[in-house]
């Protein structure tokens, strides 16, 4: 899967996390980032189980992404992206995972 190569290995390092959006009905979860060149990007995640945001900023104001990766594990994906702030972003989902941009 192209997307989730894209995540991993701080993938999407110095993007801006922009909002996160939760769809409860639909399990989905949507997040709206900045590219290195200021284009939107919204990561579009199906089915999620967990989801976990820190926000106590241990090092300070930020919302760019330092590092993201991905790991699976059975059936179960887990997307976790660390800010520049120190907050981590954790989502465990069963379903997809899909990357759109504003070209």
């Amino acid at each position: 899967m192209n997307e989730l190569k894209q995540i991993s290995n701080s993938g999407l390092h110095d993007y801006k996390v922009i909002s996160v959006h939760i769809d409860n009905d639909t399990s989905t979860i949507e997040i709206a980032l900045t590219d290195l060149h200021q284009k939107r990007v919204n990561i579009l995640i199906d089915k999620f189980i967990n989801l976990k945001i820190s926000n106590r900023e241990p090092w300070g104001k930020g919302t760019y992404i330092v590092s993201s990766d991905i790991q699976q594990i059975k059936d179960v994906t887990i997307m976790i992206i660390e800010l520049n702030s120190g907050d981590i972003i954790s989502i465990e989902f069963f379903g997809s995972i899909s990357i759109n941009s504003d070209l």
